[in-house]
């Protein structure tokens, strides 16, 4: 599943060094995992290559994610007491 095999595989390739002045440099507090973009790129590439999108809706929403990751950012509701349709209880 590429939802779990992508931070490993950009947190293996990565450099934890260069995390904290990358993570500084883009005044971010998201995690950064020192991997640089050509590293990023061909990390993701070789993710996707081995796990590709079940479908073209699943694809679409990534590329929407990936160029507006500030929705997935927001906080919300703790999710674990919800019901399929937001409810609590």
């Amino acid at each position: 599943m590429v939802g779990r095999r992508g931070p490993t595989a950009i947190a293996e390739a990565g450099d934890p060094r260069r995390a904290p002045g990358m993570q500084a440099y883009m005044k971010s507090a998201l995690p950064f995992r020192g991997a640089p973009a050509p590293v990023l790129r061909k990390v993701v590439r070789a993710v996707l290559d081995q796990h590709p999108p079940p479908d073209r809706a699943s694809w679409q929403r990534a590329v929407r994610l990936y160029r507006d990751p500030a929705p997935a950012r927001q906080p919300g509701p703790d999710r674990s007491s919800t019901s399929v349709d937001g409810r609590r209880g």
